[in-house]
C-alpha cells in the first residue's frame, strides 16, 4: 500500500526545504519525477536523473516518467517509464483524460516491482491518448 506520493516540482522542493531528512522519510513513501513536465523550463535529463539518484540514496524510491527515453537512457535512471507518442508537457496524458492519467501513474508506480538495470526504460503504448476530443484554444484567431 502506497501512502504519500509526491511529484517532483515546486511542491516537492517546498517540502524538502521545510523538513529535515528524517521527517521527510517518515512522511513520503515515493517520489514521481515527471520528465519535461514543464516544456517552458524543463530540467535536463541528466539533472533530473541525478536528483532521482540522490533521493534514492536516502531511501525514498522514485520513478521517472520521460517523454524522451533516448535522452534519459544515457543518464541511467533507476526506474523509468516512457509513454509512447505523448506530446511534451503531457507526461501523464492529455487534459481531461483522468482515467489515462491514473493508468500512467499506476504504471510508473508498478515500475518498482521490476528489478531492472539502471537505464532500462519501459516504453508503453497508450492508444487512448490519441482519442481525446480536447483541443487547445487558438488565441491567434480573431
Amino acid at each position: 500500500m502506497i501512502g504519500n506520493v509526491v511529484f517532483c516540482g515546486e511542491t516537492f522542493f517546498a517540502v524538502v526545504k521545510k523538513k529535515k531528512r528524517g521527517d521527510l522519510l517518515a512522511e513520503v513513501d515515493t517520489i514521481i519525477l515527471p520528465g519535461l513536465a514543464n516544456p517552458i523550463a524543463p530540467l535536463p535529463n541528466d539533472v533530473l536523473v541525478a536528483i532521482q539518484r540522490e533521493i534514492e540514496m536516502v531511501g525514498i524510491p522514485t520513478a521517472l516518467i520521460t517523454l524522451l527515453p533516448e535522452n534519459s537512457r544515457p543518464a541511467g535512471p533507476p526506474r523509468a517509464i516512457a509513454p509512447q507518442k505523448f506530446k511534451l508537457g503531457d507526461c501523464l496524458g492529455g487534459p481531461h483524460q483522468n482515467d489515462l492519467q491514473r493508468k500512467v501513474l499506476l504504471d510508473a508506480l508498478r515500475s518498482w516491482e521490476a528489478r531492472e538495470e539502471p537505464g532500462h526504460i519501459r516504453e508503453i503504448d497508450y492508444p487512448e491518448y490519441g482519442s481525446s476530443q480536447w483541443q487547445p484554444i487558438n488565441l491567434q484567431e480573431g
